[in-house]
């Protein structure tokens, strides 16, 4: 008896809840469009919202039934069945059987770099100086984030809290107190100089700051996971084709 409930404990331990594994993260993430279709790869819960906490189950998916995979969020499909059900399922679960052809939540304010579509080198320069200071996401993707540093004109995958900490510590750029202040109360010569940089007020506790070039304000990135947060929110959508005109750095 004893080796019975022994072997029971040791395999409850190893046992993760098949929900758990279905998707991740509770509307943190911004939510891009999708036009794709797709089929779960088991019977699949259907939710009002994208979290396994808090939401309700609206009904099941069965497998291999081709859905419409309407939007995505961090790990997390908002689907369309047979029947005209809307609702969110975890992504993992999901097969995509079609290519996304969704313009994603930005529209028309992509970047056009004009890649690979009879642009001359001296235009796609101008284009590429463009995105100098921008946070990019990947919209045709999973919403990846990019920080397109000014000084090198490279992009740098800023994947959570920790990598957008990095970036603060390696692109930062010391202010004083007194330039600063200007900063914020709307010098526009000074902002111009630093529109897309990341500067740290070195005079106090190295608190930084960054100059978003989507709306010029002067944003306070307390951590790591408000500079991610705040850097996001600043994200201006561009295609695949688009990145990839821009080389990629390593920090």
């Amino acid at each position: 008896m004893k080796k019975v409930i022994l072997v029971i404990f040791v395999f409850s331990c190893f046992i993760v809840p098949f929900s758990s594994l279905q998707a991740g993260g509770c509307l943190v993430d911004p939510i891009y469009k999708r036009n794709n279709t797709g089929e779960p790869k088991i019977g699949l819960y259907l939710r009002d919202i994208p979290c396994m906490e808090g939401s309700e189950i609206l009904k099941v998916l069965p497998a291999s039934e081709e859905i419409e995979l309407i939007a995505y969020t961090d790990g997390w499909y908002k689907v369309k069945d047979k029947t005209g059900a809307i609702g969110w399922a975890g992504s993992s679960l999901i097969n995509e059987t079609s290519q996304n052809t969704a313009s994603g939540k930005y529209g028309s304010e992509y970047f056009r770099l004009g890649v690979n579509k009879g642009v001359d080198e001296a235009e796609r320069k101008r284009m590429l100086a463009r995105t100098k200071g921008y946070i990019l996401l990947q919209v045709e993707s999973k919403g990846e984030a990019w920080y397109v540093d000014p000084e090198t004109e490279q992009r740098y995958y800023m994947r959570d809290g920790f990598a957008a900490f990095e970036i603060m510590r390696n692109f930062g750029l010391g202010i004083s107190n007194e330039n600063l202040a200007k900063l914020q109360n709307g010098d526009e010569a000074l902002k111009n100089r630093l529109i897309g940089k990341i500067v740290l007020q070195i005079e106090e506790n190295g608190e930084a700051f960054y100059i978003s070039p989507q709306d010029r304000g002067v944003h306070y990135l307390q951590n790591g996971a408000e500079a991610y947060r705040i850097m996001r929110e600043q994200g201006l959508g561009i295609t695949n084709t688009d990145l990839s005109a821009l080389s990629e750095g390593s920090l």
